[in-house]
């Protein structure tokens, strides 16, 4: 650097031009220090740089995709848990209810007396105090377990009456369900109201089939 100290800037800069254009490939180990450590940085960066690239980065992106495949995994299989959990506790729930059904299916006659049904309907009415104007049979209609008969039962009488009707009619020994009904007023008598109720039911008999095997196959 002493043969530097007594040049100014520019003439530094003229005669470390000259000394660059004058370096070849021969003369390359004559160039001065500041250039070798220079280029060797370079290089160093060179190498750096293209070893990221050809090396380093797709260990990265293939890191990444199985990082995101990894999560997309984890997510399956916690969907896929959650779901077999679920039908596993509707299978259980179908089971319970399938036995509780063919309990219920147990009790159910495999034949219906309609006229006793009918008879055990007027003497209920009887006891109560209200008179069974009407009462209508529809149609059977099957299903899966049991055979299943609509009755519409007109009665007249008071509001009191009708309501410990209902209560009798719960208590016979026939499986009676009651679907929907309708009051109207017929007459009026002081405080008391004569009402026309139109109740809709249902009877039910079983089929002739083993409830319980079917039960334990499923």
């Amino acid at each position: 650097m002493n043969r530097y100290h007594r040049l100014s800037s520019s003439e530094r800069i003229a005669q470390t031009w000259r000394e660059l254009n004058s370096l070849t490939l021969d003369n390359l180990g004559a160039a001065p220090r500041w250039l070798k450590v220079l280029l060797l940085a370079l290089c160093v960066l060179f190498i750096g740089v293209f070893g990221w690239m050809l090396l380093i980065k797709p260990i990265k992106l293939e890191y990444s995709a199985l990082m995101t495949q990894e999560q997309t995994l984890i997510s399956q299989y916690a969907q896929k848990y959650a779901k077999a959990q679920q039908l596993s506790a509707i299978e259980n729930q179908t089971q319970i209810l399938n036995r509780d059904l063919a309990t219920i299916i147990e009790v159910l006659p495999t034949t219906l007396n309609m006229g006793l049904i009918v008879e055990q309907l007027h003497a209920a009415a009887m006891r109560i105090g209200v008179k069974i104007v009407d009462v209508k049979m529809h149609s059977e209609v099957e299903s899966e377990l049991f055979f299943e008969r609509g009755l519409t039962i007109t009665v007249e009488g008071g509001y009191h009456e009708m309501g410990r009707l209902l209560s009798q009619i719960s208590s016979l020994s026939v499986a009676l369900t009651f679907h929907d009904f309708d009051i109207e007023k017929l007459s009026q008598n002081g405080n008391q109201a004569k009402l026309r109720m139109t109740l809709h039911a249902k009877a039910y008999r079983a089929k002739v089939i083993d409830v319980t095997k079917e039960v334990a196959s499923d």
